[in-house]
């Protein structure tokens, strides 16, 4: 039987079999699994039981899942919006602390950071509004103090109560207390001028050099005047800058003012400009005593008094922090160097805004 293969099948219905028989060199066999479905009612229950078993657990699964999904994003919503009930009754430093997911996590952050933005914006808003109660202070002050002096010279004169030889003095003080408050007027409407959003440069072509020549040449004399040595190093070469030509005037007008009310012990007082590969360099320097340290860090500021280190009745501190919101509104840099000549205020332009 080794050489042969034999296969068996019932053959009619009356207990016959057919048995055949084929040599395994001539026939290829491979294995074939038939399975009957067996059709009966407990097979069936069993099978209805455990689909509808299936669906339950799956159904419960789902129920449950959301339940604790809903518990967990409502706790999460609540404590987002008791924060901003929090905020909106006025309270401060709200900062919100929960575990959550990722992105109830970013709203957290978020959150955190408005809240932080919000009290920088607060604390800057309370500085600003105290310094401009500063600055009102100030000004009343300044401006009181000159008109009340025009006001009692006037008086006397118009009174008869001062003799000929000294009337020329009277006047003379009156037209000086009249420039102080004229010079105020200009900074304080300068200030507010160029901290409005609204303002724009009046931007042209101009030959800075030209440019302090001219505002060299406007005060050449008044600094002559009281008695210090003028000295201009401008180079001969033409080079053209993108300005505001009366803005920037300013700025090197202010510096001129400052060097002349301030220095009390020098003698001379210097423009210099210097053209560099990077820009231009332009020095406004005093002989005079330099500067008290402590005051060099606010030297720019608002509101902040020479009297602290020129021993001087300075103004209300606004000349410095005029020039330098001109200067920055022309791209440059303004600093105060202390240096073998003196007081140094050194204005750098970069060379992306000069032709």
């Amino acid at each position: 039987m080794g050489k042969y293969i034999g296969f068996i099948e019932e053959y009619g219905n009356e207990g016959h079999y057919l048995m055949c028989f084929y040599e395994r060199s001539v026939i290829e066999v491979s294995s074939t699994v038939m399975l009957n479905h067996v059709k009966s009612s407990r097979g069936s229950s069993v099978t209805s039981f455990f689909v509808i078993a299936f669906l339950l657990l799956y159904a419960l699964n789902c129920f449950l899942l959301s339940l604790c999904l809903s518990k967990k994003i409502k706790k999460t919503l609540k404590n987002i919006v008791e924060g901003m009930e929090r905020v909106k009754v006025g309270e401060e430093q709200v900062h919100l602390d929960f575990k959550a997911e990722w992105e109830f996590k970013q709203i957290q952050d978020s959150f955190n950071a408005m809240i932080q933005k919000l009290e920088v914006q607060k604390q800057e808003k309370i500085r600003m509004e105290k310094q401009k109660n500063q600055m009102f202070l100030e000004l009343s002050h300044d401006i009181n103090t000159p008109i009340s002096t025009i006001k009692s010279y006037a008086t006397a004169l118009e009174s008869g109560l001062v003799s000929e030889d000294k009337k020329d003095a009277y006047y003379h003080i009156i037209d000086l207390k009249a420039g102080r408050v004229s010079e105020l007027a200009k900074n304080m409407f300068s200030m507010l001028k160029m901290d409005n959003p609204d303002y724009e440069l009046q931007l042209k072509k101009c030959d800075m050099c030209e440019v302090l020549r001219k505002i060299c040449g406007e005060y050449y004399e008044e600094i002559n005047e009281k008695g210090f040595e003028f000295i201009i190093e401008i180079p001969e070469k033409l080079c053209y800058v993108i300005m505001d030509e009366k803005l920037f005037s300013r700025a090197i007008a202010n510096l001129f003012i400052n060097a002349i009310k301030y220095n009390k012990t020098g003698k001379k007082i210097m423009l210099s400009m210097k053209k560099k590969e990077k820009g231009i360099w332009i020095d406004v320097i005093d002989d005079g005593e330099l500067l008290d340290r402590e005051l060099r860090t606010t030297l720019f500021d608002a509101f902040t008094r020479g009297d602290k280190a020129r021993k001087s009745d300075g103004g209300i501190g606004l000349g410095l922090y005029i020039v330098k919101v001109i200067v920055e509104k022309h791209d440059g840099v303004v600093e105060y160097q202390s240096t073998e000549e003196g007081n140094c205020f050194q204005i750098s332009m970069g060379n992306n805004s000069s032709i």
